[in-house]
């Protein structure tokens, strides 16, 4: 810094007001460290007290610093100073970001803020400067009030250092108690009268806008009022462009000139230029105080600014459109009284002027502390709670600046400064993109991220001019990626260095001018990646990759600092973001409309509503990854999995409230260490105590089959007071497994190391009372079945459906066991079930078999275990004893769950295909099925089933074909099944396999086919009985014969297949195996089958013969009657059902031999019975009557009692052979009965029927 001659004149311009200041000025500036200028607007202050410090100061070494809040500003008034030191003019030089225009001859340095703070980091005592002047302090944005702080604990380390704070507009009193009661100089600026118009638009039109207004406001000045610039506050920059348009439009007679900080610089000099019209200047508030408009005779003032203002709760920049303070009013106000008297037209009322706040809020009060908070503790400026800021910030936006820079890792849990934060700290950007550099360095896309994180740190390069945004967004749609707007800006710096290989500013301009980008912005964008590009190849293990970075690295790196803005899609184009927070796509984006279902975006901002700006398509996994510290981890649904010997969980990711993951299933212990205590109780319950548990493991095999058979013995006695409860178990195990057991791999590394010895529980463990031998034998393990033993199991568990003993039914032995076998349950329970049912007992019964408890001890000694029907016994013991009769309906209709027995079919495999409680019902569901239209076939007996469709068997050679096919429900559970069957096909010579729903079905098809295949196979043998039988039932005497058949074809095939089936002695379903159907086939072979067909030929045509006799007497005596007017219709209707009784129609398709030669009797006695009803309908009556009881007997006992046993379907046949017997003994004695009957006889049988039945 060179000596500058200073035996020059200082020429302050008289017109300034702060000339006649300037002795009061010099005398403080000698005696105090520390001065405070208040000085309106025009009063020479920023470009006096500069010269002023010069002129005391020359002496001595140092700079003469002087800070604007606007770099427009500081290069302004630094050209103007220069401009008054005339030929002196190099002592003035200015920096602001990227451009530093001192020399070593420099002596006044005019400054933006935030480059004396940057200054600062390397220079803490500001060595190199004599004075410091804050200007425009009153505007109190971050960086004024930081600075202010700062040189306050700087005075008084530095008394050297002489420090001048000025202001247009400034709370003095405030500043000067602040400042140790520094003295204050107040210098009047405006010197000419400024009259103020109050003009607030029309109470009766409330459809008119603020903006609206202002046009005119504005163009009546312009055609109403004497000549002279105007200048036209408005809050926003859209609003300066369409109102430019408009005024253009309406006032010809004025130059129209916008003015806001985004312009470029070649279009804001335009308003200092002298034009030929007067001009309208519309501004934002950079026209309040940095930039002084000259030539301005008229303000009009709208009342409005757009001021940021951070919300440390939410973490967002809210900029909305507010109104300013009575200073801002007044300063704007100002700006009209340089020249000349002016007037300011307030677009507002007095009294809103009035209710409005004194001061504009200071910015440190509502901006984003966290760089600020870094920069202090990286200078250790102490402790930032007790900072000496002017206006100290809310605690809360500190410990939010805090909050940050722990998240970013720039500090500790104990706010100290990390290796992060040290590397942040020394780069002059915000640390959310410092913190995305550092990340960008271990994801190697380092030279990628400097690009983008230059642009993050400036304004927007793209531009889009009012009246040509549609090829704007063609230009910038050159560089537009589908996922990224980041990629959007790394595009437009990898074109402009692909076709600008040497740097030129007129080539710069040139590729601004057609892609429609800022100059200024893009100047600022490669100045600030040189900036970092140097600083950053300063520090080590930083390398800029040579290789082009992937997506996700690049986006990954990106999460590391702005994971805030992260969000997922909520509907459209609105997403959550964190803390709850709900926010749309900035219009501008490229990706508004296109978005993925996961964003991130470069900034938020809230206007009209909450913006993320710069998006780009992101993974949830990225951004766990990046933030897995600040994640949330929660678990649900914990549960032990067999197959991987796990504990698991689904397991919730959350960033501040937003759900990145949900219901992942992960290893619950190795998530968290916490978790380990619960996974081992889980683990020890589930997989030892449960048995979970898979692999070899001796101990659990040993300790499982120690407790089942002991608790075996528990289900049995139904007492659970023998087996320790599964609590003592886990209690057990808890005791021996070291803490850090709490998997399978955990439990094998266990006993890897130390064995397994102490984890074996022997009876002493495990048993609460040993029970006696003789009790448990009144329980065996299987039931004695006439074929072969069925197991039993045993289950204790009051009201459920398998509480007590079920009996394991192979599915082969189903069909030939009695179900009366397991009436008698266990010898252990049926004393209980005896008990039951006598003490169910209708109490006239019951008072006789008292004491309960002895009558059931003395009947059951009379009984021998599983001999006959259970009840029936009973009933029996009882009548013989007690001389009580009990019949079926007088027990108890239901009982308990325990002592009724439960079944399970089990197929050959052992697995349960049927399960039940009434083997009646088992057992039809076995034979016929159930409701199919539910039910169906496995793929492979449905593949079985379709290859017989077409296939036609001539003779016995089916094969291995499965006599039942089952019908599979859910859970591969049977619910019935298809059966095999013989379909006879006489039209292709042959039979077929087929599978019918019920057995019944089934065996009809069997015996038919069966019969048809007999014929084929001995078709020599019966080729002449067949020609015989069509012989004997074709002749015209026996056409009538035919009638009761359908023609004499069908006859001659009926009688065949009766005949053959005469000759088999085996069911249709023995015939189904082939060495049963082989050794009948050998003994028809064997057989005259002729003499024996002819034979029972013989007796069908008689039986035949017998039946029209008795028909056509029936007949006959029925018209007699009629014609003597005594007809009986109940008589001939009971002859008629009797004629139908002895031989129905089909009679042929399931009679006996023995049935049809019965027949003849019965139609015998009937035919006797016909003549005498004739003659005496009386006595038939009476006859009649004495038989109608024993019929409604059967009949009401056959539809209560559907599903009964053999025993009592037997006794059922017996009765009704006794009643048939006893109606030809009533009708007609002179036929010999077969048995002796009586009423007396059919009475005791009837009772002995309904005993037990």
């Amino acid at each position: 810094m060179a000596s500058a001659n200073f035996f020059m004149e200082f020429f302050y311009p008289p017109s300034l007001p702060i000339v006649s200041s300037l002795d009061r000025l010099r005398e403080l500036l000698i005696e105090h460290q520390i001065v405070i200028v208040a000085g309106e607007t025009g009063s020479g202050k920023t470009t006096q007290l500069p010269k002023l410090c010069l002129e005391l100061f020359h002496g001595s070494r140092g700079w003469i610093g002087c800070t604007q809040p606007r770099r427009i500003a500081a290069t302004s008034v630094a050209e103007r100073v220069a401009e008054e030191l005339g030929k002196h003019k190099e002592l003035v030089g200015s920096k602001i970001r990227f451009r530093d225009k001192t020399t070593p001859a420099t002596r006044i340095k005019f400054m933006t803020d935030g480059v004396l703070l940057a200054e600062i980091r390397n220079d803490p005592l500001l060595r190199k400067y004599k004075v410091v002047i804050v200007d425009e302090a009153h505007e109190r944005n971050l960086n004024i009030d930081f600075l202010l702080g700062y040189l306050y604990t700087l005075a008084a380390k530095r008394d050297d250092l002489k420090l001048i704070i000025t202001s247009a507009t400034i709370d003095t009193e405030a500043f000067s108690a602040h400042f140790h009661q520094a003295p204050v100089v107040n210098i009047e600026g405006r010197t000419y009268p400024v009259e103020i118009i109050y003009s607030p638009p029309p109470e009766d039109d409330n459809e008119i806008s603020y903006l609206e207004h202002c046009i005119d406001v504005t163009a009546e000045i312009c055609t109403t009022r004497p000549p002279g610039d105007v200048l036209l506050f408005l809050p926003t920059e859209k609003d300066i462009r369409s109102c430019s348009e408009i005024l253009k439009g309406r006032v010809q007679t004025h130059r129209i000139l916008p003015l806001f900080g985004r312009l470029q610089a070649k279009d804001q000099r335009l308003i200092f230029k002298t034009h030929n019209n007067p001009k309208i200047v519309v501004a934002t508030n950079v026209a309040e105080t940095s930039v002084t408009v000259p030539g301005i005779r008229y303000v009009v003032d709208s009342g409005l600014a757009r001021i940021g203002s951070y919300h440390p709760r939410s973490r967002t920049m809210r900029l909305p459109i507010t109104t300013i303070s009575q200073a801002s009013c007044n300063q704007r106000s100002g700006r009209s009284g340089r020249i000349g008297p002016g007037t300011c037209y307030r677009l507002f009322s007095e009294d809103d002027f009035d209710a409005r706040a004194p001061f504009s809020t200071p910015e440190i009060q509502r901006s984003n502390l966290a760089e600020v908070i870094l920069q202090m503790v990286a200078l250790n400026l102490g402790d930032p709670y007790h900072f000496p800021f002017l206006d100290p910030p809310r605690r809360a936006s500190i410990s939010e600046g805090f909050r940050t820079l722990r998240e970013l890792g720039a500090l500790d849990a104990k706010n100290r400064l990390t290796p992060y934060g040290k590397l942040m700290s020394s780069l002059p950007i915000d640390p959310v993109i410092s913190r995305i550099i550092i990340e960008a360095n271990k994801f190697n896309c380092l030279s990628e991220i400097v690009a983008i994180a230059a642009a993050l740190a400036i304004q927007e390069p793209r531009i889009r001019p009012a009246e040509k945004e549609h090829l704007a967004d063609e230009a910038h749609r050159r560089f537009a990626d589908p996922n990224s707007d980041f990629i959007g800006l790394l595009n437009i710096w990898k074109v402009y260095h692909k076709d600008h290989h040497r740097f030129s500013w007129s080539g710069l301009k040139k590729f601004c001018q057609h892609n429609f980008l800022s100059f200024q912005r893009m100047r600022e964008w490669l100045d600030l990646h040189e900036q970092l590009y140097r600083l950053i190849g300063t520090k080590k293990n930083f390398r800029f990759n040579l290789d082009p970075g992937t997506y996700e690295n690049i986006h990954r790196s990106l999460l590391a600092g702005l994971f805030r803005q992260c969000g997922r899609r909520k509907k459209g184009s609105l997403y959550q973001g964190l803390a709850n927070r709900e926010f749309n796509i900035f219009p501008g984006s490229y990706l508004h409309g296109k978005s993925g279902n996961w964003i991130i975006g470069g900034s938020f901002i809230e206007t009209s509503r909450l913006f993320a700006l710069s998006i780009a398509n992101i993974e949830p996994e990225w951004l766990e990854k990046s933030c897995e510290k600040l994640c949330s981890y929660s678990w649900a649904n914990v549960r032990y999995h067999k197959k991987s010997g796990r504990v698991m969980a689904d397991e919730t990711v959350a960033l501040h409230g937003l759900i990145i993951a949900s219901s992942r299933m992960v290893n619950y212990p190795k998530r968290n260490s916490k978790n380990i205590p619960a996974a081992r109780q889980i683990f020890i319950r589930e997989a030892l105590v449960n048995s979970q548990l898979s692999g070899r493991f001796d101990f659990l095999n040993q300790n499982l089959s120690l407790l089942e058979t002991w608790q075996e013995s528990e289900h049995k006695l139904r007492k659970k007071d023998i087996v320790i409860d599964d609590e003592a178990v886990f209690d057990f195990y808890d005791r021996q497994l070291p803490a850090q057991v709490y998997d399978r791999s955990s439990l094998r590394g266990h006993i890897k190391r130390h064995g397994d010895s102490n984890l074996y529980m022997t009876e002493t463990d495990i048993l609460l009372r040993l029970p006696s031998q003789k009790a448990l034998l009144d329980f065996p393990p299987h039931l004695p079945a006439p074929n072969e033993a069925i197991r039993l199991n045993y289950h204790f568990e009051p009201g459920t459906f398998a509480d007590g003993v079920t009996a394991l039914i192979p599915e082969h032995l189903l069909e030939r066991i009695t179900p009366e076998l397991f009436d008698w349950l266990v010898p252990g329970l049926i004393v209980e079930k005896t008990t039951f049912l006598i003490k169910g007992l209708p109490k006239r019964l019951r008072k006789n078999l008292i004491p309960v408890n002895d009558t059931v001890a003395l009947v059951l000694d009379s009984l021998d275990m599983y001999q006959g029907n259970f009840l029936q016994k009973l009933s029996a013991a009882i009548l013989n004893r007690h001389k009580i009769n009990i019949r079926r309906e007088d027990w108890p209709q239901s009982l308990p769950p325990h002592l009724i027995m439960h079944f399970q079919v089990v197929n050959s495999s052992g697995k349960v295909v049927m399960r039940g409680n009434d083997f009646s019902t088992l057992l039809k569901q076995f034979r016929s099925g159930a409701d199919h239209g539910s039910l169906m076939v496995s793929p492979r007996d449905q593949t079985l089933m379709d290859s017989l469709r077409d296939r036609i068997f001539n003779s016995w050679d089916f094969g291995a074909y499965p006599e039942r096919i089952p019908l599979l429900a859910t859970g591969d559970m049977i619910g019935g099944y298809l059966f095999c069957g013989i379909r006879s096909m006489p039209e292709k010579q042959g039979v077929m396999l087929h599978y019918y729903p019920s057995r019944e079905e089934a065996d009809c098809a069997t015996r038919a086919g069966m019969n048809y295949l007999v014929r084929l196979d001995l078709k020599p043998k019966f080729k002449q009985l067949a020609q015989h039988c069509k012989v004997t039932f074709s002749g015209p005497s026996s056409i009538w014969l035919t009638t009761f058949f359908r023609g004499p074809a069908q006859t001659c095939e009926s009688v065949l297949n009766f005949i053959i089936s005469s000759f088999l002695s085996v069911t249709p379903q023995e015939m189904l195996n082939q060495e049963t159907y082989k050794s009948q086939i050998d003994k028809i072979r064997k057989m005259d089958v002729f003499d024996a067909g002819r034979e029972i030929i013989d007796k069908v045509l008689f039986v035949l013969r017998q039946r029209k006799e008795t028909y056509d007497l029936i007949v006959k005596y029925e018209q007699l009657a009629k014609k003597s007017g005594g007809l009986d219709a109940t008589l001939y209707e009971d002859l008629y059902d009797q004629l139908a009784t002895i031989l129905p129609s089909g009679f042929l398709d399931h009679f006996s031999l023995s049935d049809l030669d019965s027949c003849g009797r019965y139609l015998k006695s009937l035919a006797i019975r016909s003549e005498r009803a004739y003659n005496n309908p009386g006595k038939d009556l009476e006859k009649r009557k004495k038989l109608n009881a024993h019929q409604q007997n059967i009949e009401r006992f056959m539809e209560k009692f559907d599903d009964l046993g053999p025993e009592c379907l037997e006794k059922i046949d017996n009765y009704k052979k006794m009643l048939a017997e006893l109606r030809i003994s009533l009708f007609s004695p002179e036929i010999k009965t077969t048995i002796s009957v009586s009423e007396k006889k059919l009475v005791q049988a009837w009772k002995d029927l309904t005993t037990g039945c």
